[in-house]
């Protein structure tokens, strides 16, 4: 479980890093993604996600 905790946080510093880079708010990320704010905050925040929503976000990125 410690292991899986690690991942999330892990995957959360990655997004946040990124979005900052790209200039784009939370509200812009989660337009592009399709996916709400409060899910993009649970991802840049190490909170319980899934798989699907980190490919949402991805393609979310890959639209800027």
């Amino acid at each position: 479980m410690e292991k899986y905790k690690l991942v999330q946080s892990s995957v959360g510093d990655i997004v946040f890093k990124r979005r900052k880079q790209l200039k784009l708010s939370q509200e812009q990320l989660a337009v592009r993604a399709v996916l709400s704010v409060t899910h993009i905050s649970k991802i840049e925040n190490g909170v319980n996600f899934v798989v699907s929503g980190i490919n949402s976000l991805l393609r979310g990125f890959n639209k800027v």
